[in-house]
This record gives C-alpha cells, structure tokens and sequence, in this order.
C-alpha cells in the first residue's frame, strides 16, 4: 500500500523533527538494505551501551585525555574498570611462572599460521604471549568484550613485551582491544566492529598526496578482516617496531572497497573515508601496512579529524552516517568512485 508509508510518514517525521526529536527517527520506504543499516547501527549502540571497557593505566592525555572519555560515557553510556600499571605487573609476573605451557601454546598457534618468524627470538613470543593471558584474563573477569592498555608506557621496560599479539588474537576472536588507551578513537573501534560484525584494524593515517593514497600503519592488526568466518590474510611475524620488544602480524591485506573513519577529539565531527586497497607496503614505520587509494587525498588532509582512525572492509557510509544522525555528530563525507 503505497499510500501507508509516502502519504502519512513523512508528516509525522517533520512534526517531530520541528520538536528536536528528529535524531531519534528514521523512515524508510520499501529499501531493505537502508532498513539493515540502520539495525546494524542501532545494534551497535546498544552493545557499546551494555559493556564495560577495561583499561590498563590511565587513559592516554593525548588523543582528548580525560574530558573525551567522560564525553564518550555520556553519548553512549558504558562502564570502564581500570587496572593499575602495578597490578599488571603482578599478573604478568605471576602467571610468567603458572601458564608456560598455554603460552607456548599460543606462540605454536600464531606462528604455525605464519609464512615467517622475522625478529621475534623464543623469548620475545613467549613474554607476548604471557601479556595475552593477563589480558584475556581481564577481559573474563568482567564479563566485556572491549579491552585497551596504555602501552607506550613503563609497561614496556617492566614486562620487555607489548600486547601487539593479543590484540591481533583478541579483535580476530571479536573481543575489541585498542590500542594506547585512545579515548576518542576507541568509541569507533568498537561501533564499527559491531555495525560491520567483523575485525577492524585500528591505525595511525598519513596521506600521500602524490599518488592519491593513505597508508594506514599500526603495530597490530586483526588477521581475520575480511570476516570471523573467512580465511585468516597472510601475515608475517615481526617485532613491535619502536621498541623491538614482543610480536605482531604483519598481514598482507586484500585488494577490496574499504571504509576508513575517524572522530575529532571533541566528538563533534567524524570524518567518514572510502577507498580501495591497493597493497602493503614495507616503510619503515610500524609493522601493518596498508595503501589505500581514496578520491581526493588533498581535501581528506584538509578535513583531518582526531589522531587514529579505524579501518573495515565493505563500504558501511550509510551505517556511520546514521550513526552522526543518532548521536549529533556532523559526517565529513569522502567516497571513493571506482573505476
């Protein structure tokens, strides 16, 4: 019945739009994929709203510090429990001793999958995977799905790891782990992996102007991007690349259409970028690397956001921008038009 959705609808949206409720509405009429992405949407903000993120050290100063978490638990309403730089250490400490053989066993399986074991000695994967067992133990002990340790940190001398590995294990089994406690970019990290239900590779940006391209790097990487149920990307095994301590994938992504996001600090803007990936290059920075092509590298430099971004294959535009929709956030659109 035509009549039932494009007559009678759209007056009540604009009524309620005039009263400020408009975020709180969406109509659709007769397209079932807008339908699915605003579920998607909404299934993410619910999730983020029943989950307790854990925290090793204090939130990261730097990327929006204390004001941008106390924003981030205010929009979409989560809990966090922290966990001392000295507690950490007690746990590493201990279970160093307790676990050897399911450490070891977790360094059989991440290597065994593995074209080649790079800088990594015996040691370095061992302590790696000792770091994964505190942090998974974490995770368990609240019951959550989100996890992210302040890890340029002290952390690194006292424990000679990092958690490089666990995270690429953590995000490839669906338990979201964040990088250097980013309080702005974690909220994204863990919306976006819930919208698109698959593992999101959370990276520092730069642009290449030149070649009209982002390279995307961090030192850790989800293996399972192109879903949980999909074949794992080939990946070496190397060091992370600041402090030669630990170990991490290096993967080599697949050619595709991806969606590249970010937040500005104040969670006012989210910059919202598709591309295509076009290789993995081998800089000298940290150890994942991707080369995305985007439509105008220039204008994306111009309307930068935040410090990290979050990066997921498949084109999910609709989903985020109904998410600024939702939470007040103005969308700075880029999409990629493939040739």
């Amino acid at each position: 019945n035509t009549y039932a959705g494009t007559l009678f609808a759209p007056p009540v949206v604009k009524y309620f739009e005039e009263k400020g409720l408009g975020n709180k509405l969406f109509i659709v009429e007769g397209d079932f994929e807008k339908f699915k992405a605003i579920v998607r949407t909404l299934y993410a903000l619910w999730k983020i709203s029943n989950t307790t993120l854990v925290c090793v050290g204090p939130i990261n100063s730097a990327f929006g510090g204390w004001a941008t978490l106390k924003n981030g638990i205010e929009m979409f309403g989560f809990k966090i429990k922290f966990y001392t730089y000295d507690k950490f250490v007690k746990d590493f400490n201990t279970l160093l001793e307790e676990k050897k053989e399911e450490a070891e066993k977790i360094v059989r399986e991440f290597t065994s999958k593995a074209i080649k074991v790079v800088e990594p000695t015996p040691e370095k994967l061992f302590r790696a995977a000792v770091y994964h067992l505190v942090l998974e133990k974490y995770v368990k002990e609240n019951g959550s799905d989100w996890i992210t340790v302040n890890c340029l940190s002290e952390l690194i001398s006292k424990t000679k790891a990092t958690p490089c590995l666990s995270f690429s294990i953590l995000n490839d089994k669906g338990i979201v782990a964040t990088c250097e406690a980013d309080p702005t970019e974690m909220l994204l990290h863990y919306l976006l992996t819930h919208i698109a239900s698959k593992p999101v590779f959370f990276n520092d940006p730069t642009v290449n102007e030149k070649d009209g391209t982002l390279i995307l790097a961090h030192c850790t990487s989800p293996t399972k991007m192109l879903g949980y149920d999909k074949p794992q990307l080939k990946y070496e095994v190397r060091t992370h690349h600041e402090s030669n301590y630990g170990a991490t994938p290096k993967p080599f992504y697949e050619k595709g259409l991806v969606t590249i996001a970010g937040l500005s600090f104040n969670l006012d803007k989210m910059i919202i970028i598709t591309g295509e990936v076009v290789g993995s290059p081998r800089l000298r920075i940290c150890r994942a690397q991707v080369e995305v092509k985007v439509k105008d590298a220039t204008k994306i430099l111009e309307d930068w956001q935040g410090f990290h971004w979050v990066m997921v294959y498949g084109d999910y535009t609709r989903e985020l921008t109904h998410l600024c929709k939702i939470t007040g956030i103005k969308p700075i659109l880029h999409t990629f038009d493939k040739e």
